[in-house]
């Protein structure tokens, strides 16, 4: 016992805690004094294939169970596309989704999976995603009161303290449904008589965190708060609290989404950062990705869905982002309106025409 004392003492590089986990931000390795071996340089890539996996496809699932569900789905689609059989069940839809996205995350996922045993894969595929789940936790818990002019502070406050029993969390962690405002509302959070369901919306989720009761859709996960976030576990802590220039960020490593080769923000991703900063939770993070992807949407949702996606790519990806909707009413569409309006006029002067004895 006191040997291990006097090493540690000696050595306090041996108990200094990384700030944000084994991730890309916060760590210095030290300088390795031989070459990796090939096993290591192996092991390495499926951990960052794991650790894209996590924050881009499904951060929750198995990935023995998403990747043998995914493969078996994909030879029952074949077989029921060739006798023209019904396809999928909700669940089924959910692990084709994922798998799918493993495959985006993981390049040649399916040819390896033949031609090798599948559990070490697995395993250090699992390694990966839960050491960027909680690298990313911590970063969030520990850099949020940047993101926010919480009022009070709530650092260096007990936990106690937060949550609804502090006028700023509270306000934010508010179901969109209810009135923050009321005091009785307040109240009954605090008590745990509104209990949140997996499926809520909260304040948080909304820009300014101003939600409309009447129209539940308007201004949904685009809190710049969410935004900061993304640009924290994707780009660096630095690049959630400076404005970038030239579609760049402040951060001069390279951060997760350049290491994971990534160039655009998806609907998990979305989810993922939601979840993470919030309840880490997986039915919430599932009711997430069933509003921006489950199928069948109709064409407000599927409107709301794809300038969404254009929104958060235009905050996070600005350089390689390229108008595909408008926000307001474009020449265009006024230009069809006009045309519209104007063969309506003809047609009823025509009829009336007509009508005449």
């Amino acid at each position: 016992m006191a040997d291990g004392n006097a090493h540690t003492e000696s050595n306090p590089a041996a108990i200094k805690k990384r700030k944000y986990g084994d991730d890309a931000y916060g760590r210095k390795k030290p300088k390795s004094k031989h070459n990796k071996s090939e096993e290591e340089s192996w092991r390495d890539m499926i951990v960052g294939y794991g650790r894209c996996i996590s924050r881009n496809a499904d951060t929750f699932s198995l990935p023995r169970f998403v990747i043998n569900t995914g493969i078996e789905l994909e030879a029952v689609e074949e077989n029921e596309e060739q006798d023209g059989s019904p396809l999928y069940s909700i669940e089924d839809r959910i692990w084709q989704s994922s798998y799918s996205k493993y495959k985006q995350c993981f390049p040649g996922l399916e040819a390896t999976l033949v031609n090798e045993d599948q559990t070490p894969y697995v395993r250090i595929l699992w390694d990966g995603m839960k050491t960027a789940r909680q690298a990313d936790v911590h970063l969030i818990k520990t850099e949020i009161h940047k993101y926010y002019d919480f009022q009070p502070a709530i650092t260096n406050v007990l936990k106690s303290s937060l949550g609804y029993s502090h006028p700023a969390t509270g306000m934010l962690l508010c179901p969109a449904n209810l009135d923050w405002n009321d005091e009785s509302v307040q109240e009954r959070l605090r008590q745990g008589e509104d209990s949140p369901n997996i499926d809520t919306l909260f304040y948080f989720m909304y820009s300014d965190h101003q939600p409309s009761p009447n129209s539940l859709n308007r201004g949904l996960l685009r809190s710049l708060m969410l935004i900061k976030a993304y640009k924290a576990v994707f780009f660096g802590p630095s690049s959630a609290t400076v404005q970038p220039t030239n579609g760049g960020t402040r951060s001069t490593k390279p951060g997760n989404a350049a290491l994971g080769g990534i160039n655009k923000v998806t609907p998990s991703a979305i989810a993922y950062i939601t979840c993470i900063g919030s309840f880490d939770n997986c039915g919430f993070y599932r009711a997430l990705i069933q509003m921006m992807e489950g199928p069948n949407p109709s064409s407000i949702r599927q409107r709301w869905r794809t300038e969404l996606l254009e929104w958060w790519n235009t905050q996070c990806f600005p350089a390689t982002t390229v108008p595909t909707t408008s926000h307001g009413i474009s020449l265009q569409e006024l230009l069809l309106a006009q045309e519209a309006e104007e063969e309506e006029a003809a047609e009823s002067g025509s009829s009336n025409q007509t009508e005449r004895p």
